[in-house]
């Protein structure tokens, strides 16, 4: 994984206290109760800034999935080229697994906000009622 510049670190800052103001929005109001309005005045950012980071408020939900691929291929990067593949699918589930344990609150939200959202493009499967 290549190391980040300056402008890339503080870019990084930058869309992740705008994840975190909105992961605080969207847990006390809910996803589509919470406007980007709100979300930037809550992270001190302009509009502006919001879209430069995520094209739409659905990007913010999809950048802990982001995080996740990222730790995965950290994990990757890092394990011994000796193991076996069956023991590096078992590292990857088990560092996702905590991953979701650790963050039980965020996975929670973000699951069920695309569960019932269709612009995250994931819709009901099963035939059921999902509203």
């Amino acid at each position: 994984m290549a190391k980040l510049g300056l402008r890339q670190k503080k870019n990084a800052q930058v869309k992740q206290v705008l994840y975190d103001a909105a992961m605080e929005l969207f847990q006390r109001k809910g996803f589509d109760e919470t406007s980007v309005d709100e979300i930037t005045q809550r992270a001190g950012f302009s509009r502006a800034i919001f879209f430069y980071h995520f094209v739409a408020k659905q990007g913010v939900l999809r950048h802990y999935g982001q995080k996740l691929q990222g730790l995965v291929e950290k994990l990757l990067e890092e394990t011994d080229p000796t193991t076996s593949p069956l023991e590096r699918i078992r590292e990857v589930f088990f560092a996702m697994a905590n991953e979701a344990r650790e963050n039980r609150d965020e996975v929670k939200l973000i699951w069920w906000s695309a569960w019932y959202n269709p612009d995250m493009g994931m819709t009901c499967r099963f035939q059921v009622p999902c509203r």
